[in-house]
């Protein structure tokens, strides 16, 4: 993620040329919610952003996104350990072209291993077998160009961005060792945070 001094994260403006935008980055801080080709450059304000961009406290982060470019073909797929995304950007006709991406993460897929191993998922009185604390996030992205002419391209975006972890805990003891109760404000806890983005963009090169 990104920080300025003396200004919290909603102080901070994000914009997608026109577009604004959530923040680029997943709540973890490490993961970009932009494949890495559908971004042409990054541009950062610290001070007064130009007129055509909405004002911020702190500063406007601007991310530019590829230009129109049909002789080329782009294409990536990212795998680790974490989540697993593709980006593909390819020509659909004279003056069109259609870029396409999403990623996801799979934590869930080592906690149902865990589960499956009767070793592990006895553990705290089944503890694992109920824990349902999953973090995930996933990102899409979506461009249409229309190459007009030499010189401007008009582009249809669609971003859209989700980080998401609940704690269950209606498994949880309601009684302490001695008897007493205990209460949960809420059965399910935890943090969303989704933001989703669209626009046309005007593009004079």
């Amino acid at each position: 993620g990104m920080f300025i001094r003396g200004g919290e994260l909603e102080d901070l403006a994000f914009s997608y040329d026109a577009i604004r935008i959530g923040s680029p980055f997943h709540v973890v801080g490490v993961n970009s919610a932009f494949p890495a080709l559908s971004i042409e450059s990054l541009n950062f304000y610290s001070g007064v952003p130009p007129l055509r961009f909405s004002t911020s406290l702190a500063a406007i982060e601007v991310l530019s996104k590829t230009r129109y470019d049909k002789s080329r073909i782009r294409a990536e797929i990212d795998v680790n350990l974490a989540a697993a995304g593709f980006f593909v950007s390819l020509p659909a006709g004279p003056a069109l072209q259609i870029s396409f991406g999403a990623r996801r993460t799979y934590y869930e897929f080592y906690y149902s291993i865990l589960k499956s191993i009767p070793a592990l998922a006895s553990l705290g009185g089944g503890l694992l077998s109920s824990f349902s604390t999953i973090p995930f996030f996933y990102d899409l992205n979506a461009k249409v160009d229309w190459n007009i002419n030499q010189a401007d391209t008009l582009s249809l975006v669609f971003i859209q961005s989700l980080d998401q972890a609940l704690f269950d805990t209606s498994f949880f003891p309601r009684t302490n060792t001695l008897g007493a109760s205990l209460n949960f404000r809420d059965e399910k806890l935890g943090f969303e945070n989704q933001w989703n983005a669209a626009g046309l963009v005007w593009s004079h090169d």
